[in-house]
């Protein structure tokens, strides 16, 4: 792949320029003296270095080239023309073999620091806005992860899924398949999805929802559908439910009109939760790669099922199971009026426990997977060991009455039970 590139850019590069030929170069003005010739003489050598390396050994030609323009640059001939357009091109291309060769070693503050500069002379680089959203999610997944790295990565990731859609390609005249152009377009979501993770997370809903359309690894990864849930949970569930608990203390309130719509709204997101743990832990299954994690999710998915099912947790297993047969839901949409038939969730409790979490913030690159590379560009892989980033969903917010804390305490205290 990498000679592959390597030879499709020199080729382009060589195709560019329409070359001076050698024998227009005067070795000798009219009336010249010796050192003159001389130097025309070395003017048309160094000349002749240039070109005869320019298709067969290009950095020979460069280092002749640069030397050129050093001594005979101030000419501004033609020939001092074509080889500052020719060198100009060169360093760009190397620029590019670089970045690739950084994403490959696994230099990526390198890489998004190169991608950055590249991106300022040729915005609309797709390679290079590739580049940046792979390095920029594997800084943020390393713990090396930054606002302005998230800012930037989203930002570039966005343009290159434009372009894509566009009919953008990595190479030229070079179309990408159907399967690479599916596996780019979800990795890069999944790269928005974790940009967007702490700081916007309902845009991070819509981006990881994204991520199960196409076909790569995260699709079906217990850790996609854990950062959904927290995700759920960090744009809306903790908000909604302060809210609920400040606006709709008592139970004649909580049945106005507006108490039964914000309960409503906060069911919607209370079964997205549901839904998006039970995938997890679901896709965990037996694999050691989750021991620890699943009893975490297990525990937590256990408070918000008996929220929704008056302080039960019969047929918890079964929805477990079958989970996957059901359509992912659609990201939350505020209702504006009471649906029919709705059931509410029971009143949020004050003062309760909240149902654990983990213990840990999310990993946002799951170990042990490669994202899929479109044939016609260079190897991107993700980090498959990474460290999460500083995303801890523990908080002391009200959490669904009578769940289960860590230390598998229940509480009661101001719990009511869901009416429905």
């Amino acid at each position: 792949m990498k000679t592959l590139i390597r030879s499709l850019i020199f080729a382009a590069l060589v195709a560019t320029f329409t070359l001076p030929t050698l024998a227009a170069i005067r070795l000798m003005a009219d009336g010249g003296t010796a050192t003159q010739e001389q130097q025309d003489q070395a003017k048309a050598d160094l000349y002749k270095k240039f070109t005869d390396n320019r298709n067969t050994n290009p950095q020979v030609a460069y280092d002749a080239g640069k030397e050129y323009l050093t001594k005979y640059g101030s000419d501004n001939d033609q020939y001092v023309a074509y080889i500052k357009k020719w060198v100009a091109k060169y360093e760009a291309v190397m620029r590019m073999q670089t970045l690739a060769q950084n994403i490959q070693q696994s230099k990526f503050a390198d890489a998004f620091t190169l991608a950055k500069q590249i991106l300022a002379d040729d915005p609309n680089n797709l390679t290079a806005l590739w580049s940046s959203a792979i390095a920029g999610l594997n800084l943020v997944t390393t713990g090396q992860g930054t606002d302005a790295i998230n800012t930037e990565g989203a930002a570039n990731a966005r343009h290159a899924i434009d372009l894509i859609n566009q009919g953008g390609t990595f190479v030229a005249n070079t179309p990408l398949s159907a399967d690479d152009r599916d596996k780019t377009l979800g990795l890069l979501n999944y790269a928005l999805g974790i940009f967007n993770y702490k700081n916007a997370p309902a845009d991070a809903i819509k981006y990881f929802i994204e991520v199960t359309k196409h076909n790569i690894p995260q699709k079906t990864e217990p850790q996609t559908f854990f950062l959904l849930a927290s995700a759920y949970e960090n744009a809306y569930y903790k908000r909604m439910a302060q809210e609920y608990q400040t606006k709709f203390p008592t139970v004649g309130a909580e049945q106005t009109p507006e108490g039964q719509l914000a309960k409503a709204n906060l069911n919607e997101v209370i079964n997205r939760v549901i839904d998006a743990y039970a995938r997890a832990i679901n896709l965990a299954g037996n694999n050691p790669k989750y021991a620890q994690q699943k009893p975490a999710w297990l525990q937590t998915l256990t408070g918000y099922y008996k929220y929704a099912h008056n302080d039960s947790d019969a047929g918890l297993n079964d929805m477990i199971s079958s989970i996957q047969s059901k359509p992912l839901p659609p990201a939350y949409t505020p209702l504006t009026s009471l649906p029919v038939n709705a059931t509410t969730p029971a009143t949020p409790a004050t003062g309760g426990t909240t149902p654990a979490t983990g213990g840990t913030t999310p990993s946002t690159t799951p170990s042990g997977t490669t994202p899929a590379q479109p044939a016609n560009r260079t190897n991107t892989n993700t980090n498959t060991n990474t460290t999460p980033p500083n995303t801890n969903t523990n908080s002391n917010t009200s959490r669904p009455p009578s769940t289960t804390s860590s230390n598998s305490s229940r509480t009661t205290t101001n719990s009511r039970r869901p009416r429905r």
